[in-house]
């Protein structure tokens, strides 16, 4: 989603910043931590309060996953029965792993990427590509392995009792840390965002608009604008795994970004707004939360060309290439490919994807019971700021940084000194000006008719 914020005071509302939102990062340790999704934190915590209403969300989170998964074609080739659902054997598991690997060599050999990428979708003929016949297998065997383990261990009833039992085994740990992942994939690419863009543009960055771009992001308006976008679209891959429409209606209640660098970030730096300044409760507040570094993981340093030999090297494996930049699989497209590149040229992926240049991880949560909500355990949200009137809480937001910034900002004579050099008049010195390429050059942005 892309957001302009524009200065109503001024003619033609130049634009004060730009902002934009994106799907969240799958995986990232220190966030992850905050959250309550990491395997250890999560299962330290159940061992902690073995409660009924966990053993609950334990047998309410199999169940639903397990609906989750188209079986028509399992069915009709007697790769299971419908008794094998309900009590899984150890055979049954491995058959659908063989499966699976069969289905994801074939997929690597003739992805039909034309299939997988229709803007109209037959749900059940999409589920059947080899793509999702594979997905669709491994996830089974996974949670056909969690209900046979979650038996053995005594898992007979939701209750604390039973809970216990099973957190005292490793394999019963392990069961509960593969719903946890399932879990996990069903909320973080939809009850939460990435801040992908946000900075104030000339001369609005003077005047701290960086400030006032972040704290807008936390506005119902933007809530409920994402909400309105997506509310009625169906999920491609929970449709494509359930060979039905399946449509997830967005609850956002959490935001997260990065710094550009690995310092202090200026601008997120002591953003806070009390939730009483918006007309929400007087104990709230919204705040850019520091969470810690990332490792310094990732493919940005690597250039264009030795991506596209890469390429040229994975096009001419023998199994084909196991990513084709289609949906669904998987996250990041472009640094599997790059790690799946060095690997068959015998590089260490995991040194040279290492570039060492950490960023600060931020978070922005929208929601007092946030964690309840990403974990599974709630889908109703405590949002900190009323929703009612979402126009209204965006005009208060502003008059909260005009109070706490911009009052204090626009009193300095270096500051109005820098707003000033920022000029329309010709000679043109804007900083936000846009230098457009000669009409001559060899692909020009207009045409001029002859």
């Amino acid at each position: 989603m892309w957001i302009l914020i524009r200065d109503r005071a001024v003619e033609n509302h130049p634009v004060i910043g730009i902002a934009a939102l994106g799907s969240a990062v799958v995986q990232l340790t220190p966030r992850d931590n905050w959250i309550g999704w990491t395997p250890a934190v999560f299962v330290k915590a159940l061992q902690d309060h073995p409660t009924r209403r966990w053993a609950k969300w334990l047998s309410r989170s199999l169940q639903r996953l397990t609906r989750g998964i188209y079986l028509k074609d399992f069915l009709e080739e007697r790769l299971l029965s419908r008794s094998d659902i309900h009590s899984p054997t150890h055979a049954v598991v491995q058959r659908l792993l063989k499966k699976a690997d069969q289905a994801r060599i074939l997929h690597g050999k003739y992805p039909k990427a034309r299939q997988h990428k229709k803007e109209e979708h037959d749900w059940e003929v999409q589920a059947r590509t080899y793509l999702f016949r594979a997905k669709r297998a491994r996830v089974l065997a996974e949670l056909l392995n969690v209900k046979q383990t979650l038996r053995e261990a005594g898992f007979s009833s939701a209750n604390g009792k039973c809970l216990a039992n099973v957190l005292n085994t490793s394999a019963g740990r392990h069961a509960i840390e593969v719903i946890l992942k399932h879990v996990k994939a069903t909320h973080v690419g939809i009850d939460m965002l990435d801040i992908t863009v946000c900075g104030a543009i000339p001369p609005y960055n003077a005047l701290l608009g960086g400030k006032l771009v972040a704290m807008l992001l936390s506005s119902p308006e933007v809530a409920l604008a994402y909400e309105r976008k997506y509310s009625g679209a169906s999920s491609i891959i929970a449709s494509s795994m359930a060979g039905r429409a399946i449509i997830r209606k967005p609850k956002l209640v959490l935001l997260g970004t990065t710094s550009l660098y690995g310092v202090s970030s200026s601008q997120y730096n002591r953003i806070t707004i009390p939730a009483k300044e918006v007309g929400g409760k007087a104990d709230g507040q919204i705040a850019y939360e520091l969470l810690g570094r990332s490792l310094g993981y990732g493919s940005y340093h690597l250039s264009a060309s030795t991506v596209a030999e890469i390429e040229l090297l994975l096009a001419q494996s023998k199994n084909g290439r196991r990513v084709n930049s289609i949906f669904g699989e998987g996250v990041n497209p472009r640094l599997r490919k790059i790690r799946d590149g060095l690997t068959e040229a015998g590089f260490p992926s995991d040194v040279l994807l290492l570039h060492g240049n950490p960023r600060l991880i931020y978070c922005v949560r929208l929601a007092s019971n946030f964690r309840e909500l990403l974990v599974g355990q709630t889908t109703r949200p405590h949002y900190l700021f009323p929703r009612s009137k979402p126009t209204q809480v965006t005009r208060m937001i502003v008059d909260y940084w005009i109070r706490r910034w911009f009052s204090k900002r626009m009193l300095r004579e270096d500051v109005l000194n820098d707003v000033e050099i920022h000029s329309i008049n010709h000679p043109l010195k804007h900083a936000a000006r846009v230098a457009l390429p000669p009409i001559e050059d060899e692909y020009p942005l207009f045409t001029v008719p002859g």
